[in-house]
C-alpha cells in the first residue's frame, strides 16, 4: 500500500466528565482513504491536547509501518510517543503489558475461571464501573493495570489504565471508559457512515461491541461485582522481556514540528522480523 499524501481534520473538543480532544488523520493510499481516529482524555485541556498530539504521532508512525508490511504490525499495541525519549521508551513497554493482560484476564473470564480472578486481580466497585487492578514489577518500579467496566450499559464499555500507583491507573481506565462508550455510541448511530466503515480503529471497536454484548460476559462480571476483594493479597507479576526500538524516523514530515519521539516494544520472538524489514 502506497501512502500518497496526509490529511488532518479540525480537532474536535468534547466535555464529558473530563476533557476530550480527538480528530481524524486521513491517509491518502493507493487503497482508498483510510481513517485514523485519535484522541487524549483529561480534566485540563492543556494535557489533553498534548495527549492527542502524542497519539496523532504513534498512530501516524504505526500507520505508515502497517503500509509497508500489514501483518507485521497489524495495529498499534506496544506503540506509544511522548516529548520526552524516556517516558515514551516507558509508555511503550507499558502499553505491551496493558494488552497482554486484558488478553490474560479475558481468558479467565471465557473459561469461567472465577477463582483465578479473585487470586489475580483486585476488585472493587467505584460509582457504575466495576473495576479489576493487577500490579507488575518492572525495571522502574511497580506498574498498576486496571481496567473498568461499566456495568450500567447495554454493551458493557471496558477502559485500561496503566500507572506506578493504583489510583491513578484506576482513574485512567475509567477515563478510557468513557471514551469507549462514547465511540460506541456515535458508531451504532452512525455506522452506514462511509468514514466509519473505513476507520482504521473500527475492527478493534467492533471487537469491544461484541465482548460487551457477550451474555457470559455480563454474567461474570454480575458475579464478581458482588465482593471485593483485597489489594495485598493479589499476586504481582514479573514483566516478559521485550525489545524496544526507535520508529520516530517513520511518523510523517508534516508532523516534525510537534518534536514527539515514538517508541516500539515487541516480544523478542517478534524482533528480527521487525528489524529485517524496516529501517531501525
Amino acid at each position: 500500500m502506497k501512502i500518497y499524501k496526509w490529511k488532518l481534520s479540525k480537532l474536535q473538543v468534547l466535555k464529558l466528565s473530563k476533557v476530550k480532544v480527538q480528530g481524524n488523520l486521513v491517509a491518502v493510499t493507493s487503497d482508498g482513504n483510510k481513517y485514523i481516529p485519535f484522541g487524549g482524555i483529561d480534566s485540563l485541556y492543556e494535557t489533553a491536547y498534548k495527549k492527542a498530539i502524542s497519539e496523532l504521532n504513534e498512530r501516524a508512525a504505526w500507520f505508515t509501518m502497517y503500509s509497508l508490511h500489514p501483518s507485521i504490525v497489524p495495529n498499534t499495541t506496544g506503540f506509544a510517543a511522548h516529548t520526552d525519549k524516556e517516558k515514551a521508551i516507558q509508555s511503550s513497554i507499558y502499553e505491551v503489558i496493558e494488552r497482554k493482560a486484558f488478553h490474560y484476564f479475558i481468558k479467565l473470564i471465557m473459561n469461567n475461571k472465577i477463582d483465578e480472578i479473585y487470586s489475580n486481580f483486585h476488585i472493587q466497585n467505584k460509582k457504575d464501573f466495576l473495576l479489576f487492578s493487577k500490579p507488575y514489577l518492572t525495571q522502574a518500579g511497580e506498574l498498576w493495570i486496571t481496567f473498568a467496566f461499566d456495568l450500567g450499559r447495554k454493551i458493557i464499555p471496558v477502559g485500561m489504565g496503566k500507572q506506578n500507583n493504583l489510583a491513578e491507573s484506576i482513574d485512567d481506565a475509567i477515563d478510557e471508559c468513557i471514551m469507549v462508550n462514547h465511540s460506541i455510541e456515535k458508531y451504532l448511530i452512525n455506522h452506514s457512515n462511509k468514514q466509519s466503515t473505513q476507520s482504521m480503529s473500527q475492527e478493534e471497536l467492533l471487537s469491544f461491541i461484541n465482548l460487551g454484548k457477550s451474555t457470559l460476559l455480563q454474567d461474570s462480571l454480575e458475579k464478581l461485582s458482588i465482593e471485593n476483594n483485597y489489594y495485598e493479597n493479589v499476586k504481582t507479576k514479573n514483566i516478559e522481556s521485550l525489545l524496544t526500538l526507535n520508529v520516530t524516523r517513520y511518523i510523517p514530515k508534516f508532523l516534525s514540528p510537534t518534536n514527539r519521539y515514538v517508541y516500539l516494544s515487541v516480544p523478542l520472538e517478534k524482533a528480527d522480523s521487525i528489524k529485517n524489514n524496516y529501517r531501525i
